[in-house]
This record gives C-alpha cells, sequence and structure tokens, in this order.
C-alpha cells in the first residue's frame, strides 16, 4: 500500500483542509497486486486521513502474505 498527497484549492474542494496554514489537500490511497502491478484498491480521503485509518476498508485477498 502506498499513499500520495495532492494539492487541490480549497475553494473548489472545500472538504479536504489540509493543516493549519488554510491549503487544501486529498491523499490517494493505493494498493497494487504484486503479481500483476495492477491496482486493486483505490481510496480518495481528505489529506489528513492517515493510512492506517484506510486499511480497515481494505478487503486482502487470500494467500497474499507469506512467513
Amino acid at each position: 500500500m502506498d499513499a500520495t498527497v495532492m494539492d487541490v484549492c480549497l475553494s473548489a474542494f472545500s472538504w479536504a483542509k489540509f493543516r493549519t496554514t488554510h491549503q487544501g489537500g486529498v491523499k490517494v490511497q493505493v494498493q497494487l497486486d504484486l503479481k500483476t502491478a495492477i491496482p486493486e484498491f483505490i481510496q480518495i480521503t481528505p489529506a489528513s486521513v492517515h493510512e492506517v485509518n484506510i486499511l480497515d476498508n481494505i478487503t486482502f485477498q487470500p494467500d497474499v502474505f507469506t512467513s
């Protein structure tokens, strides 16, 4: 899983408040299928949402973890 923050204009995306400096931002969280390198999961949230909060929304495929 990886995430990136993109700056956006607050006048167009008032829900995307980020930091106390009146900046706007959205965060895109992506989970790749390592076998095919195709995204399995994509979620866009306000930039202030941490990646750990997204883990509950992901459905992991069987046998994706090995020991």
